[in-house]
Protein backbone atom coordinates (compact mmCIF):
# COMPACT_ATOMS: atom_id res chain seq x y z
CA UNK A 1 0.00 0.00 0.00
CA UNK A 2 2.86 2.40 0.74
CA UNK A 3 4.10 1.82 -2.82
CA UNK A 4 0.85 3.31 -4.17
CA UNK A 5 1.48 6.68 -2.49
CA UNK A 6 5.00 7.18 -3.78
CA UNK A 7 5.37 10.20 -6.00
CA UNK A 8 3.72 13.59 -5.98
CA UNK A 9 0.95 12.67 -8.45
CA UNK A 10 -0.66 10.14 -6.12
CA UNK A 11 -0.50 12.45 -3.10
CA UNK A 12 -1.98 15.41 -5.00
CA UNK A 13 -4.59 13.07 -6.50
CA UNK A 14 -5.78 11.96 -3.06
CA UNK A 15 -5.95 15.56 -1.79
CA UNK A 16 -7.88 16.61 -4.92
CA UNK A 17 -10.31 13.72 -4.45
CA UNK A 18 -10.87 14.74 -0.81
CA UNK A 19 -11.65 18.32 -1.89
CA UNK A 20 -14.13 16.95 -4.47
CA UNK A 21 -15.79 14.87 -1.72
CA UNK A 22 -16.10 17.95 0.52
CA UNK A 23 -17.69 19.91 -2.34
CA UNK A 24 -20.09 17.02 -2.98
CA UNK A 25 -21.09 17.03 0.70
CA UNK A 26 -21.73 20.78 0.44
CA UNK A 27 -23.79 20.17 -2.70
CA UNK A 28 -26.02 17.63 -0.95
CA UNK A 29 -26.30 19.83 2.15
CA UNK A 30 -27.31 22.84 0.03
CA UNK A 31 -30.44 21.02 -1.14
CA UNK A 32 -31.66 21.00 2.48
CA UNK A 33 -30.11 24.07 4.14
CA UNK A 34 -28.58 27.41 3.21
CA UNK A 35 -25.09 28.08 4.55
CA UNK A 36 -24.00 31.71 4.61
CA UNK A 37 -20.30 32.53 4.99
CA UNK A 38 -19.56 36.20 5.64
CA UNK A 39 -15.90 36.39 4.65
CA UNK A 40 -15.09 40.11 4.62
CA UNK A 41 -16.59 43.58 4.24
CA UNK A 42 -16.91 43.03 0.50
CA UNK A 43 -17.57 39.28 0.08
CA UNK A 44 -20.38 36.96 1.11
CA UNK A 45 -20.49 33.30 0.03
CA UNK A 46 -23.74 31.33 0.12
CA UNK A 47 -24.33 27.64 -0.51
CA UNK A 48 -27.98 27.10 -1.45
CA UNK A 49 -30.15 25.22 -3.92
CA UNK A 50 -27.28 23.17 -5.33
CA UNK A 51 -25.20 26.24 -6.14
CA UNK A 52 -22.37 28.29 -4.73
CA UNK A 53 -23.21 31.98 -4.74
CA UNK A 54 -20.72 34.81 -4.21
CA UNK A 55 -21.97 38.30 -3.47
CA UNK A 56 -19.49 41.13 -3.99
CA UNK A 57 -20.18 44.49 -2.36
CA UNK A 58 -18.43 47.63 -3.59
CA UNK A 59 -19.40 49.55 -0.49
CA UNK A 60 -20.29 48.25 2.92
CA UNK A 61 -19.99 49.28 6.52
CA UNK A 62 -16.83 47.82 8.03
CA UNK A 63 -17.09 45.39 10.90
CA UNK A 64 -14.34 43.34 12.44
CA UNK A 65 -15.99 40.00 13.26
CA UNK A 66 -14.99 37.96 10.19
CA UNK A 67 -15.38 35.23 9.14
CA UNK A 68 -18.85 34.19 10.32
CA UNK A 69 -21.01 31.20 9.37
CA UNK A 70 -24.80 31.00 9.60
CA UNK A 71 -27.19 28.19 8.64
CA UNK A 72 -30.81 28.82 7.65
CA UNK A 73 -33.66 26.88 6.05
CA UNK A 74 -33.28 26.72 2.28
CA UNK A 75 -35.22 29.02 -0.03
CA UNK A 76 -35.14 28.66 -3.83
CA UNK A 77 -32.43 30.80 -5.38
CA UNK A 78 -34.63 32.09 -8.22
CA UNK A 79 -36.99 33.73 -5.71
CA UNK A 80 -34.07 35.76 -4.32
CA UNK A 81 -33.32 37.34 -7.72
CA UNK A 82 -36.82 38.21 -8.95
CA UNK A 83 -36.79 41.65 -10.55
CA UNK A 84 -32.99 41.84 -10.74
CA UNK A 85 -31.04 42.20 -13.98
CA UNK A 86 -29.25 39.09 -15.24
CA UNK A 87 -26.02 40.06 -16.93
CA UNK A 88 -25.21 36.57 -18.20
CA UNK A 89 -26.41 32.99 -17.76
CA UNK A 90 -24.86 29.74 -19.02
CA UNK A 91 -26.02 26.23 -18.01
CA UNK A 92 -27.05 27.21 -14.51
CA UNK A 93 -24.12 29.55 -13.89
CA UNK A 94 -24.37 33.29 -14.23
CA UNK A 95 -24.18 36.75 -12.79
CA UNK A 96 -26.82 39.14 -11.53
CA UNK A 97 -26.62 42.83 -10.79
CA UNK A 98 -29.01 43.64 -8.00
CA UNK A 99 -31.16 46.74 -7.89
CA UNK A 100 -28.33 48.29 -5.90
CA UNK A 101 -25.57 48.91 -8.49
CA UNK A 102 -22.82 48.38 -5.91
CA UNK A 103 -23.72 44.69 -5.57
CA UNK A 104 -22.76 41.88 -7.97
CA UNK A 105 -23.92 38.29 -7.50
CA UNK A 106 -22.08 35.44 -9.25
CA UNK A 107 -23.40 31.87 -9.00
CA UNK A 108 -22.39 28.45 -10.27
CA UNK A 109 -23.75 24.95 -9.72
CA UNK A 110 -21.60 22.57 -7.69
CA UNK A 111 -20.98 20.18 -10.65
CA UNK A 112 -18.93 22.95 -12.31
CA UNK A 113 -16.37 22.45 -9.53
CA UNK A 114 -16.89 18.80 -8.58
CA UNK A 115 -16.66 17.16 -12.03
CA UNK A 116 -13.29 18.70 -13.07
CA UNK A 117 -11.78 17.90 -9.67
CA UNK A 118 -12.87 14.26 -9.90
CA UNK A 119 -11.52 13.91 -13.44
CA UNK A 120 -8.22 15.57 -12.47
CA UNK A 121 -7.82 13.35 -9.40
CA UNK A 122 -8.58 10.22 -11.44
CA UNK A 123 -5.95 11.23 -13.98
CA UNK A 124 -3.41 11.81 -11.21
CA UNK A 125 -4.23 8.56 -9.41
CA UNK A 126 -4.46 6.27 -12.44
CA UNK A 127 -1.73 7.64 -14.67
CA UNK A 128 1.47 5.66 -14.75
CA UNK A 129 4.45 7.46 -13.33
CA UNK A 130 7.56 7.49 -15.48
CA UNK A 131 10.69 6.14 -13.92
CA UNK A 132 13.95 7.87 -14.66
CA UNK A 133 16.08 5.55 -16.73
CA UNK A 134 19.55 5.07 -15.37
CA UNK A 135 22.24 3.87 -17.75
CA UNK A 136 23.66 0.43 -17.01
CA UNK A 137 27.34 0.94 -16.32
CA UNK A 138 28.17 -2.73 -16.95
CA UNK A 139 26.57 -2.79 -20.40
CA UNK A 140 29.65 -1.61 -22.31
CA UNK A 141 32.01 -4.23 -20.78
Amino acid sequence: MAEFFRGWKRKVGVVTLLVACLLTAGWVRSTLLADIFDLSDHLLAVSVDGRVVSVFYAESEPTSDYPTWDTRPRSPLEREFEGDTRTWNFSGAGAVTRNDPSELVVYAPYPFGVAPLILFSLWLLLSLSRRAETPDLNEGN
